[in-house]
């Protein structure tokens, strides 16, 4: 049932978007477009939460160790490094 759920999410979003020529009801280019948008939107907090989770299993060391590095890694994907990378695969993985 979850699939059906994000089959609509998927149509939506991105199939009713008419200013956007390359995704209008052209569902492969929908899907790679909210693919490369949801990771290009992870932020330091999400991932900082989600490392600090993952590392709780070590401890509270580990769960500091995670925090900080989520809080890194989240402030390296807004660069604009980042955003040339994202930018290149929609390019390049688009039909």
């Amino acid at each position: 049932m979850s699939k059906n759920k994000i089959f609509v999410k998927f149509q939506s979003v991105c199939i009713i978007d008419k200013n956007n020529k390359k995704t209008y009801h052209n569902f492969g280019n929908s899907v790679i477009h909210v693919g490369i948008d949801s990771l290009r939107d992870i932020g330091p907090a999400d991932l900082a939460f989600q490392l600090g989770v993952a590392g709780a299993s070590l401890g509270p060391a580990g769960m500091a160790i995670g925090v900080v590095i989520g809080l890194g890694a989240g402030r390296l994907n807004k660069s604009k490094t980042f955003k040339k990378l994202y930018n290149g695969a929609e390019n390049a993985l688009e039909h």
